[in-house]
């Protein structure tokens, strides 16, 4: 499933480009749910101060820290395309998670998981960025 191949027949280039077009279609849908309004408001429902919303939105462009030590664990793995779906599915799973906060934890302990948990859904999703753009790179 996950074999490296040198080249590509046409059929191959249309599945992937189809599957990425879908990918992103839905990514982007996430994103709109998983942040901005949407986000301060669940983040507000369940407590969160100013500084709070505050960190929530840092967390996104700190998290892309990790591309830095990202680029060894794809050059140590060597298999990109692994490391690609391997992170987002991880990622993806930290979602219903994140939705059932508010039925799992109360008070500060909530607002605590509800950081943690974006930290680590969008470390995984800098991990992907870059997994991604070596696969791209290599085409």
């Amino acid at each position: 499933m996950f074999e490296v191949h040198d080249r590509l027949d046409e059929a191959e280039i249309d599945r992937g480009l189809a599957a990425v077009t879908r990918d992103g279609l839905a990514s982007q849908a996430m994103m709109s749910f998983t942040s901005g309004a949407f986000l301060v408001a669940f983040a507000l429902q369940l407590g969160a101060s100013n500084a709070v919303v505050g960190l929530l939105a840092a967390i996104s462009p700190l998290a892309q820290l990790i591309q830095v030590p990202a680029i060894w664990l794809v050059e140590r793995v060597r298999n990109r395309k692994a490391v690609t779906i391997v992170s987002v599915a991880v990622a993806r799973m930290f979602l219903p998670f994140i939705a059932a906060i508010p039925f799992l934890f109360d008070g500060d302990e909530a607002i605590q998981v509800l950081l943690g948990a974006f930290f680590v859904r969008w470390s995984l999703g800098a991990i992907e960025g870059m997994a991604t753009a070596y696969v791209a790179a290599s085409r």
